[in-house]
């Protein structure tokens, strides 16, 4: 074969490979597409179940609005503006903590959806200081923060369609006499082992352990993930004096527990259910929380058990019947 038919050759297997990449390409790039259009076609039908037509597209707007304030924000707005044109209507213009608490409570009293975002929580620390007992009614919360790319536009993605979350828990404690306590946040690290304490520039930072609940703390709204959901475990205050009392040294023993989790299931939720089981709360109201179906989508892993040796002979809550890991 002379230089030439070598040469053309040559050519005729470059553009081969050229089009076999750009067939794996397209492949990849319509699972990824038929994905997501998946998991929004699943959210989508989930929020019409749960609330109906009229209610899932009115929470949508608001959504929508709550991803652009977060933009707006991102780019200098002053959060009371940004507050007044979200929440005017729905709670007060300028609102009060006292306004906000109640609008918080009238939401738990009808079993409506809980959310903190970006806008509430940078209008709550910019006019009182503190997310605490005066805007948040007291009792103990799981939040849930989206996983994913948090730029812009990816944030609608991971919000609206990438549903998966990762949990902590919130606890607030009511109102002393002489001082409002901090809330306080725990939550499992991403990163398998719960022993792993975390702390950075106090950006929202992943960590495994408990911290004062304030901007950069880990699950506080930022612009890059605004939407933060809000499930009521137990308003009983017993629970959270008990939850409160006890979170250190149920972190210690869960530290101690050296707990082995994954990605997938069991996972960072799934030693959050674990620490909630832990900490002393009635098994009734976790059973709630883990039966939930909004908690499943949300929070994957949240009700499987964690049954190493180490964790059975020192957290004998956090153990189950020893079944195979599954994804979900």
């Amino acid at each position: 074969m002379g230089a030439r038919g070598r040469h053309q050759q040559s050519g005729r297997e470059r553009s081969e490979g050229g089009r076999g990449i750009a067939r794996v390409l397209a492949w990849t790039a319509g699972v990824v597409c038929g994905l997501i259009l998946l998991f929004a076609g699943l959210n989508g039908l989930f929020g019409l179940f749960l609330h109906g037509p009229s209610e899932a597209v009115r929470q949508a707007r608001i959504d929508w609005h709550r991803l652009q304030l977060s933009r707006a924000l991102e780019e200098g707005e002053d959060p009371v503006e940004a507050f007044n044109r979200l929440y005017a209507e729905r709670i007060a213009r300028n609102a009060r903590a006292d306004q906000i608490r109640r609008w918080y409570q009238e939401r738990i009293d009808r079993g409506a959806p809980l959310v903190l975002d970006v806008v509430m929580a940078r209008y709550i620390v910019d006019r009182f200081g503190a997310l605490d007992a005066r805007t948040l009614p007291p009792g103990v919360y799981v939040g849930t923060v989206p996983i994913g790319p948090t730029g812009w536009p990816w944030r609608i993605l991971t919000h609206y369609a990438l549903f998966p979350r990762h949990g902590h828990a919130l606890i607030v404690p009511p109102a002393e006499a002489t001082r409002i306590p901090p809330v306080t946040v725990v939550l499992a690290s991403l990163e398998s082992d719960f022993k792993r304490l975390r702390r950075g520039d106090g950006d929202g930072d992943i960590f495994a352990g408990q911290a004062v609940f304030a901007p950069g703390a880990h699950g506080f709204p930022r612009p890059r993930d605004p939407v933060h959901g809000l499930f009521l475990l137990s308003a009983d205050l017993d629970d959270v004096s008990r939850m409160l009392w006890g979170v250190d040294e149920t972190v210690r023993r869960l530290s101690a527990a050296e707990l082995d989790y994954q990605l997938l299931s069991r996972n960072s939720n799934t030693a959050l259910g674990c620490f909630l089981a832990a900490s002393g709360l009635a098994p009734e109201r976790l059973a709630a929380l883990r039966s939930d179906p909004l908690v499943q989508l949300r929070l994957p892993g949240i009700d499987r058990p964690l049954w190493t040796d180490r964790t059975r002979a020192s957290l004998p809550a956090c153990t189950g019947e020893a079944t195979p890991p599954f994804p979900f």
